[in-house]
């Protein structure tokens, strides 16, 4: 594992409920959900290197799918050599809000 990928894994889990299911950042598990939306990423492994059950990770994936399919998504042309990205907008209150880029083919 990667130093950045062991740096990930230990910001995962901020804690635990009462009833002793994790707790997880929001800004790590969208990041881990990016890394898993690279083409050819295996999900599972993704999951197991970062202490996750592989069905917990892919429902986060698919959840965040369904939400940027919806009408917080906008495709736009990045600066420079012409390069269509997808910008995918938060609700209120759902992680950190930042834009997430990838290509659109």
């Amino acid at each position: 594992m990667t130093d950045i990928n062991s740096e990930l894994k230990a910001r995962l889990v901020v804690g635990r409920k009462q009833d002793g299911r994790c707790r997880y950042d929001p800004q790590a598990k969208r990041e881990l959900i990016e890394a898993c939306l690279v083409p050819g990423v295996s999900v599972a492994r993704l999951a197991l290197e970062h202490g996750l059950n592989a069905n917990l990770l892919r429902s986060w994936v698919s959840a965040y799918k369904r939400k940027c399919d919806g009408t917080g998504v906008e495709d736009r042309e990045a600066d420079g050599g012409g390069v269509h990205t997808r910008d995918c907008r938060t609700r209120a209150g759902e992680g950190g809000g930042a834009p997430v880029a990838s290509p659109i083919a």
